[in-house]
């Protein structure tokens, strides 16, 4: 296996391994099993990417910020939402451990399994549209700026917003696989900023992209098929 594999493998089980700290600490136990069923979800769903990634010999992902994503990022208003969804990240973990150790809520086990499979469903979406990204970038390294294309292949020809496709289904799973409903009063907060977040990243697409006014004509749903 590459290093570039390596260290993406060793990046993403590091992350696995803080969120489940964060949510161990909130719950102030290890007797949890809806957190290690979380945790074995996300680290198969990583794992069977990452292999299938490698055994077509494709190029690993990179935590690196894109060019593009760094220059979203500019305004105030755009740093502000990326850091209350970072911190609403961190409270879809928090608030499902103190409802695990306070016993507010209970959800059956049946339901949390589930979950557990939308939150692996959601992680192989932002793991496939990255591949994606990935892919389109190494081949418009040669590419003058005026003779770019928006991307419009693999997950972009579904949706226009693939990445918060995927993100938005395993956010609103995470509560529920960790057996709690209030949980997800978290990701309804979390929902106003993905779409205000999709909303300036659509007008920066258009800005960089001649094309891209063709590319909604032709993928006409910003994020869920046949819905909107």
């Amino acid at each position: 296996m590459s290093r570039a594999y390596v260290v993406y493998t060793i990046a993403l089980v590091g992350a696995v391994a803080i969120c489940g700290a964060i949510v161990f600490l909130s719950a102030w136990t290890l007797n949890y099993w809806q957190a290690w069923a979380l945790m074995a979800a996300m680290l198969g769903s990583y794992s069977a990417a990452i292999l299938a990634s490698f055994a077509r010999r494709d190029e690993a992902p990179s935590w690196r910020r894109r060019s593009g994503e760094s220059q979203r990022e500019t305004l105030t208003s755009q740093r502000l939402i990326v850091i209350l969804a970072r911190l609403g990240f961190c409270a879809l973990l928090v608030v499902p451990g103190f409802d695990h150790r306070f016993g507010w809520s209970s959800v059956p086990p049946s339901i949390s399994l589930a979950a557990d499979l939308l939150v692996a469903a959601g992680l192989l979406i932002t793991y496939r549209v990255r591949q994606e990204i990935l892919r389109r970038a190494t081949s418009v390294t040669t590419e003058a700026p005026q003779d770019r294309r928006m991307i419009s292949t693999g997950p972009f020809a579904v949706v226009r917003s693939p990445m918060h496709a995927g993100v938005l289904l395993y956010a609103a799973a995470i509560p529920v696989a960790l057996g709690s409903w209030w949980g997800l009063v978290v990701f309804a907060g979390m929902v106003p900023l993905s779409l205000m977040r999709m909303s300036y990243e659509e007008k920066v697409l258009r800005q960089i992209f001649t094309d891209y006014s063709d590319y909604t004509q032709k993928v006409e749903y910003r994020l869920l098929p046949h819905i909107w």
